[in-house]
């Protein structure tokens, strides 16, 4: 059964401004923020996940040919399936960045949805209107002047962050959560929810990129 299966009416969602959070969880259906692959397979097979397809880093700096990104899919479903799209760490092999769709099958609406989450992950950032919520860390000591925006998490399905790292230099971790609108007022009939831990993506890519650099090997 979905996690927002039993999701019952609450209060209606408010503009709220960007302010620095804590991020208090990064897990969604077992799958947390820095486990292995295995620990990462062995979670989405107990919550019905099936293997689509993968990619992988090319062997270099001394280190093995290791698993990039992972895609899975929920069985039964055939229109717009339930998936859930995962990257790892170039260095470490630790999950580092996951988006995650799924469809509901009764009437949940966004406010309770929100406040679900906001249980789970912290205080928001910022929550706007009905179709989405956000929560950014900064890390600390870092540039102080850039805003909160440019740390959130993607708002659609995104997990490749290394395209763009150098704007997470700043950044920590963030958590992001779209909603799709229903045909009722508040009623969402779909989610995605996005997780990044940018401070580990971007510390291991300049490690590889320095190690390339200086022509040395990579000890895990």
């Amino acid at each position: 059964m979905s996690l927002f299966a039993v999701i019952t009416a609450g209060a209606t969602l408010t503009q709220v401004a960007q302010a620095q959070t804590t991020v208090k969880g990064m897990e969604t259906v077992g799958v947390k923020i820095g486990d292995t692959q295995t620990e990462m397979e062995l979670a989405l097979k107990n919550e019905g996940y099936y293997f689509w397809r993968k990619s992988a880093f090319k062997a270099e700096a001394g280190l093995p040919e290791r698993i990039a990104t992972a895609h899975y899919k929920k069985d039964g479903r055939n229109l717009e399936p339930d998936f859930l799209m995962v990257a790892f760490s170039p260095v470490s092999s630790k999950v580092v960045a996951l988006s995650r769709s799924e469809r509901f099958n009764v009437e949940v609406l966004a406010p309770d949805l929100v406040k679900n989450m906001s249980a789970k992950y912290g205080t928001p950032a910022a929550v706007r209107g009905t179709t989405e919520a956000s929560w950014v860390e900064k890390r600390a000591g870092k540039d102080a002047s850039v805003p909160l925006t440019q740390c959130e998490a993607a708002a659609g399905l995104q997990i490749n962050y290394a395209a763009n790292l150098d704007n997470y230099a700043n950044c920590k971790r963030a958590v992001r959560l779209a909603m799709s609108p229903g045909s009722k007022p508040q009623i969402v009939w779909r989610m995605t929810l996005n997780l990044v831990d940018f401070e580990t993506l971007y510390d291991e890519t300049m490690q590889l990129k320095n190690a390339l650099k200086d022509k040395v090997d990579i000890k895990r």
